[in-house]
């Protein structure tokens, strides 16, 4: 913003995203980052895990798990940090941030028209791995903001078939950013 340039960013959000990680697809990452000897633990770790619900009084039977890294575990974002670390290696031409499930793309330019269009091949790039990788993005999160010194400016990306929602505000981490770098409405 300092050098003129305006800035697109594109939120997105993974459904469920601790409850979706495939662990057969989690053991052949771990063995393609060379983790040969983890694997096996890891394998032992996922092998025959039960899991059951509670509501008050009411308890349901025990059922297999065969998704999902354990949460409450010290060891579960670790996993999912290792599950979804290859996704920023096809992320080309932007800038890329990670942060458990949610997911920023963004990029500065010149032309507003380049935002848009490194947004949009970029969120298909998203879109296509979490497809590969099991999980799905839940578009109805996803949010894409300009900041730029043109107001009244939008960017049209669309994903999927899905058009992204142009805000003036995202929710990162619990800051509020806005479009005019005020944070007025993260201080309210």
């Amino acid at each position: 913003m300092d050098q003129k340039l305006s800035v697109g960013i594109l939120s997105t959000d993974v459904s469920k995203a601790f409850d979706s990680l495939q662990q057969t697809l989690m053991l052949r990452k771990l063995q393609a980052y060379g983790f040969n000897k983890t694997t096996d633990i890891l394998r032992s770790y996922f092998q025959d895990r039960m899991n059951r619900d509670r509501l008050g009084s009411l308890v349901s039977e025990w059922r297999s798990v065969d998704r999902g890294c354990p949460q409450g575990s010290s060891l579960g974002p670790l996993m999912w940090n290792l599950y979804q670390y290859d996704l920023a290696q096809f992320i080309k031409d932007t800038d890329f941030s990670m942060y458990a499930d949610d997911h920023q793309v963004y990029v500065s330019d010149h032309s507003i028209e380049s935002i848009q269009e490194k947004l949009n091949t970029n969120g298909e790039i998203a879109s296509q791995w979490y497809k590969k990788n099991f999980l799905q993005g839940n578009k109805d999160k996803y949010n894409v903001m300009l900041l730029s010194q043109v107001k009244d400016q939008t960017i049209n990306v669309k994903i999927d078939g899905h058009c992204i929602t142009n805000c003036n505000n995202l929710n990162l981490l619990g800051v509020t950013v806005d479009s005019d770098l005020t944070f007025r409405p993260h201080i309210q």
